[in-house]
């Protein structure tokens, strides 16, 4: 690795671009069903649309990762970016619902390889003892957006309609793609790679799937999925409860995951990512049993720095321990085969958290979730840290 600092051209063009990317991803979220419902929708159609992008998103970003290992991050990500930026525009031409379906469609392509490419080339350009800060300020440029970007993204679109906010989010999509054409990066993709390290011809799945990381990918497949039971339904929780200021607990939750990622890198030196990743399992598991048994501001104050703390520790030292698994040539694999874990944990939870909660009520739900956390605790005492002994370079 050629690198021997963090903070370089290349590191700094990965943020910005992430960083404009996910400004127009977070905006779309807030104001795309009430734009269905603007252009003669409604909530299902709008529930179907969003559908269909998380599945078109997940079935590019696992396609994608072989293709980042054997043509390259940087291709990839340019041209991620600019599909990303040509789909944004388009929004400023089509206002069916069909055509609007297409789009999202299409939007869930770009998004799988732009955003795949960007977090894999992060581990390639970024130095090996920095990898942890690498990867925690990198989620911190998509934690920003995702904190301020819905509430320009309503206020545009309540006061100046949906036409000036497509050509708001066309600009900074534009600007993220432009950004791509600055990163430059050492990896040298080995084109037609058949075989493993021991000489024998790898198994079709495993051009999809890297199996030497699906330890950390079930932990993190088990906290995403109890986790999306706060981001989906901890709203209508706290309506239910009478909870006046639940948004409260969003925006501690945003400031503690940044926060955290601040020192993370720090910590995991002195401590190890082992135990790191278990302290911030605990405390996210403890966080969803107070929201059980929360029914005023407080405790769902307490539940959310609990929460953004644990998720701030968990997420990005999972990821960057794939990183250090992984063959150096089977990194984009890796990274789409943590990230489809994660999408699968958020794409059945607000089913499964759904169901529940409407037949058991919203204390089993978070009780529940915590069990989740418990079996994600379980996996990684039983499994990861045999195999972090084995390999103590994993652990730092």
């Amino acid at each position: 690795m050629n690198q021997i600092k963090l903070w370089t051209k290349d590191y700094l063009c990965v943020l910005f671009t992430t960083f404009f990317a996910a400004v127009t991803h977070n905006i779309f979220i807030s104001i795309f069903p009430l734009y269905v419902v603007e252009i003669g929708g409604n909530n299902a159609l709008a529930g179907a649309m969003i559908t269909g992008l998380v599945i078109a998103s997940t079935i590019t970003r696992l396609i994608c990762g072989s293709l980042l290992d054997r043509y390259g991050r940087r291709k990839m990500l340019i041209i991620g970016g600019f599909l990303f930026a040509l789909n944004t525009i388009a929004y400023n031409f089509v206002s069916t619902i069909p055509g609007l379906f297409m789009l999202r469609i299409f939007n869930g392509i770009s998004q799988g390889i732009y955003f795949g490419a960007a977090s894999t080339m992060v581990a390639d350009i970024v130095p090996e003892d920095r990898l942890v800060d690498g990867i925690g300020y990198f989620g911190i440029a998509g934690s920003l957006a995702a904190a301020f970007a819905p509430m320009i993204g309503l206020e545009i679109f309540q006061n100046l309609g949906a036409s000036n906010l497509f050509l708001f989010v066309s600009f900074f999509a534009t600007i993220g793609a432009l950004f791509t054409l600055w990163i430059k990066s050492d990896f040298i993709p080995v084109v037609g790679k058949k075989e493993n390290h021991d000489g024998f011809k790898v198994p079709k799945l495993s051009m999809l799937i890297e199996f030497s990381v699906l330890v950390p990918a079930v932990i993190s497949f088990f906290i995403t999925f109890g986790n999306s039971s706060v981001a989906n339904f901890l709203a209508a929780c706290g309506i239910e409860r009478g909870i006046t200021s639940i948004s409260l607990f969003f925006m501690v939750n945003s400031i503690s995951m940044i926060v955290i990622r601040l020192f993370t890198g720090r910590l995991t030196h002195r401590y190890g990512l082992s135990r790191l990743i278990f302290t911030g399992a605990i405390l996210v598991g403890i966080g969803f049993v107070m929201i059980a048994f929360a029914y005023d501001t407080f405790m769902i104050i307490v539940a959310g720095i609990l929460c953004g703390i644990g998720m701030g520790i968990t997420t990005p030292l999972l990821n960057a321990m794939i990183f250090k698994i992984a063959d150096p040539q089977r990194k984009g694999v890796a990274n789409s085969t943590f990230a489809l874990f994660g999408d699968i944990g958020n794409g059945i939870g607000a089913t499964v958290w759904g169901t529940l909660s409407q037949y058991s009520g919203y204390t089993i739900t978070y009780l529940v979730s915590a069990v989740c956390i418990v079996f994600a605790i379980v996996i990684h005492l039983m499994k990861l840290i045999p195999k972090i002994k084995l390999n103590p370079q994993y652990d730092r």
